[in-house]
């Protein structure tokens, strides 16, 4: 893989403060939103994590239950029949490969810098 994907900082800071949104703002981001307009739906999803404390709360504890998550694999079968000797093999293949993939250094090194030559995961919530 190239590249990894990640929330950019940078995004986060086209929201004005929640004190200078207006109800325009709000209407214009919402049509947006429902248009299917994706920057809309995050900048709502953001200021609802903005003013929201408790969303705020439950997001946190959701990323970090998924990150604390530990993957358990199992072969392929169908229900009531036993998993072929082919379905155990690419399930161990597919962790395997899970567990002892690490990341390119190169990619990451790139990743920690932005073009403004601070680290990217300053004011990060993610």
């Amino acid at each position: 893989m190239a590249s990894i994907i990640r929330p950019s900082v940078r995004e986060r800071w086209l929201l004005p403060q929640v004190a200078a949104i207006t109800p325009q703002y709000i209407e214009m981001t919402l049509r947006g939103a429902l248009a299917g307009a994706h920057i809309p739906q995050w900048e709502l999803f953001n200021l609802m994590e903005d003013t929201w404390p408790r969303l705020r709360k439950n997001v946190l504890e959701l990323k970090m239950a998924v990150r604390n998550r530990r993957a358990i694999f199992e072969a392929y079968r169908d229900e009531d029949e036993e998993e072929s000797s082919t379905a155990t093999e690419r399930m161990k293949l597919v962790s395997a490969a899970l567990r002892k993939m690490q990341p390119d250094r190169r990619s990451m090194r790139a990743l920690s810098t932005t073009w403004w030559g601070t680290s990217s995961m300053h004011g990060s919530r993610a």
